[in-house]
């Protein structure tokens, strides 16, 4: 731009890090950044393993597409009411406890899905797993704000959201093959032991939890006393160098996080957050029908884990391309674009090949999305509405996640088909792209410059 200000699109970034700076960013990376991708691994897998077991148990429980569609909806309408005060309370009790909490619970509850006896059961089972598994999503994303700078937050996030195309791809695999080869083990159904099963490495995981992760550098025994006060001093450094951050560090929390920017994220989350659940929720069903309806649920699981493949080796890409060009915005809309493209493929390719290469795109998109979305409530709020904003976003937007489900199932028992539920996932994405190039307009940028001239006259 040519009055040296750059808008939250564009993300100022601090200085070049020194030789001694980038090696503790190296050990804080292989610290945390692979313990959080098992649980990020973990927590995708319990949200989307109900996409698999609808292939067998919407028949065993007696369920239509929209009554389907309404279990995952439960799960977010329990995920939606406890999400911001979750999200304080990581703040409050510090992300070692809580986040080991929340582990420990979801697991617990996902794998009681295994013993549930109708549609009323489900429900509620799946609305205490919403309930149990509030805030970690937020919460990992705030997390990574304690413990490095800006200038890495994109490629982090990437690489703890490769965890889901990850789990996608694995988990639709593995429990395909629980489904079909663990059916009537013991009296019990496939779908059932797929959920006890895969309930248990949460449950693992939480419990570690509790020793490994330390909420802050300063509580880091890993650390030793020079790293602690070399991390400190980055992110500090780092937290000055941000002049939107300035800019708003003077507001009420309230205002900062019902700000235009902030209600516009909110709604782009909404619009995009579709096309998530669509995938989570539908894409084995879908597969299905591209199949020709084939008994093997080992297949179906295996063409089903294509797409997240896909993701998996192009997010770390377009993640670096974000960070090496100091760009948000268009790389969020291009990869949102790129959802919309593979939906219109699904809806209307002649061909199954050419659905299959519209589910790639919708995936790969919509997970690239995913990781560039989340660096910008990061770079807008200060620290200390950090918690409660990325709350009110995740809040607002994952009512997109309790809607989806009963739109599209309502409307496939409906008319039959998939193709209206998917224009309408299809919309919202338009939609989220518009609203992506007006996040900090002319207004942003004034005060992003009064902050800059401000700090350069102390």
């Amino acid at each position: 731009m040519s009055d040296g200000t750059k808008d939250v699109g564009s993300t100022h970034m601090a200085p070049p890090l020194a030789v001694a700076d980038l090696n503790v960013i190296s050990k804080v990376y292989r610290r945390i950044i692979p313990f959080l991708l098992l649980l990020y691994a973990a927590n995708y897998l319990d949200r989307i393993n109900i996409g698999v077991a609808a292939l067998t148990m919407n028949k065993d429980l007696g369920l239509t597409a929209t009554t389907y569609g309404l279990a995952t909806t439960a799960f977010y309408v329990g995920y939606v009411i406890c999400e911001i005060p979750s999200n304080l309370c990581l703040v409050k009790y510090g992300a070692r406890v809580w986040l080991g909490r929340i582990l420990l619970t979801w697991g617990l509850a996902s794998s009681a899905t295994a013993f549930v006896g109708g549609m009323y059961s489900l429900y509620f089972v799946r609305a205490l797993v919403g309930i149990a598994e509030a805030g970690f999503v937020p919460g990992i994303m705030l997390y990574v704000t304690y413990w490095l700078p800006r200038s890495h937050h994109a490629r982090a996030n990437s690489l703890m959201i490769m965890a889901s195309p990850t789990a996608m791809a694995l988990g639709a695999a593995i429990s395909g093959m629980i489904l079909q080869h663990a059916n009537g083990a013991l009296g019990f159904a496939g779908w059932r032991w797929m959920f006890f099963v895969e309930g248990l490495p949460a449950v693992i995981l939480g419990v570690i939890t509790f020793t490994y992760l330390s909420s802050h550098p300063h509580e880091a025994h890993w650390l030793s006393a020079d790293e602690k006060e070399r991390l400190t001093a980055i992110i500090e450094k780092d937290k000055k160098s941000n002049p939107r951050s300035l800019s708003t560090v003077s507001k009420s929390v309230l205002r900062q996080c019902f700000s235009k920017d902030i209600i516009l994220l909110s709604l782009i989350y909404f619009c995009f957050v579709n096309t998530i659940s669509a995938n989570s929720t539908w894409i084995p069903t879908i597969v299905r029908g591209l199949l020709a309806k084939t008994s093997s649920f080992s297949l179906i699981g295996v063409v089903a884990a294509i797409p997240p493949i896909c993701a998996l080796f192009i997010m770390p890409f377009w993640a670096r391309s974000s960070d090496r060009r100091k760009e948000r915005r268009w790389h969020l809309v291009y990869a949102m674009g790129l959802s919309l493209v593979g939906w219109l493929l699904v809806i209307i390719a002649p061909r199954p090949e050419l659905k299959l290469v519209g589910l790639c795109c919708t995936t790969v998109g919509a997970f690239c999305s995913q990781a560039i979305f989340f660096t910008l409530p990061q770079a807008i709020l200060s620290d200390e509405a950090r918690p409660l904003g990325i709350g009110v976003i995740t809040t607002i937007g994952l009512l997109g996640s309790a809607v989806s489900p009963f739109v599209i199932g309502y409307l496939k028992d409906l008319l039959g088909s998939f193709s209206a539920g998917l224009y309408y996932v299809a919309f919202l994405l338009a939609a989220a792209c518009i609203m992506t190039l007006c996040v900090s307009g002319g207004r942003a940028k004034k005060e992003i410059a009064d902050a800059e001239l401000q700090q350069a006259t102390r």
